[in-house]
């Protein structure tokens, strides 16, 4: 199984990209060795409405994110709670790559969200993305799934230390370990590559 883990922060050294490590360290521990990692340190994404994302004429940054995103069963976007909302960016990204052209993008997938919050929050950025990929997923008029299970990081700061690895607070680890089977289990049995 492949899994693409999105960083969707621009901040280097901020909550989400902490959550993004610890998530990728307990997918490869839970016996997934094909992981992609992408954060948006070298976001370069158009503004929307300014112009139109260009299949053919891709950045490096886009073509990563495509390609990983492309051949992904599972795709976990993590995102942080802004102003008790998405941020921007990712914002962004769903609005250029939610067209017909890159379509391929939200078929064949089971997405999970992971909302992220320095305090207590992210339920209401995972609710969001949620409700956004389902949309584009039906406005585009494919077969994929947007898992019912969100992880809310909070605490982040008090939970994983600057490498992403646990404090050792056990409700924090065995929450993002039950989220990762879950989102794992629905891949597995979503997945048409197993049938």
């Amino acid at each position: 199984m492949n899994v693409f883990v999105l960083s969707a922060s621009p901040a280097k050294e901020g909550s989400t990209k902490k959550v993004s490590q610890f998530l990728v360290s307990n997918l490869l521990a839970a016996g997934i060795n094909q992981v992609d990692l992408l954060d948006f340190d070298n976001f370069d994404f158009p503004s929307i409405g300014r112009e139109e994302l260009d299949p053919l004429r891709l950045s490096s940054f886009q073509q990563r994110l495509v390609f990983a995103w492309a051949k992904a069963d599972l795709v976990l976007i993590i995102c942080p709670e802004y102003n008790w909302s998405v941020n921007g960016d990712i914002l962004t990204v769903l609005e250029q790559l939610g067209t017909t052209a890159f379509g391929n993008l939200f078929d064949q997938k089971v997405f999970a969200m992971v909302g992220v919050s320095s305090g207590r929050g992210g339920r209401l950025p995972a609710l969001e993305l949620s409700k956004i990929v389902n949309k584009l997923i039906s406005f585009l008029g494919k077969f994929s799934i947007v898992s019912p299970k969100i992880l809310e990081a909070h605490d982040v700061f008090a939970n994983l230390d600057e490498n992403g690895l646990s404090k050792g607070n056990t409700r924090f680890d065995f929450e993002v370990m039950k989220f990762i089977q879950y989102s794992l289990l629905v891949a597995e049995r979503w997945s048409v590559k197993n049938s």
